[in-house]
């Protein structure tokens, strides 16, 4: 049985607070399992640019022609009006 727990981040540091918080070794991540329950698990949160987040890469896309393994693009709006896309 399988857990999925996430964070919406790319710093190093913060990636490897979360392993060491799952007792997870980064290079036994299963991608496949990410790659078939990403796109439901983002659907069903409560903040709206997640739910609405394109995913791509090689893990979440067939045909990806890119080097990405993974990625995850979202818009947002800070409160002065100004947008970033990461």
């Amino acid at each position: 049985m399988y857990r999925a727990i996430g964070l919406v981040s790319s710093h190093p540091a913060a990636c490897n607070a979360l392993a060491k918080y799952a007792s997870a070794n980064l290079y036994d991540i299963d991608l496949a399992f990410i790659g078939d329950h990403a796109e439901g698990i983002l659907a069903s949160s409560s903040i709206s640019y997640l739910k609405t987040a394109q995913l791509k890469g090689s893990v979440f896309q067939a045909d990806c022609v890119t080097v990405a393994l993974h990625d995850t693009h979202v818009l947002y709006f800070f409160l002065l009006g100004h947008s970033m896309t990461f």
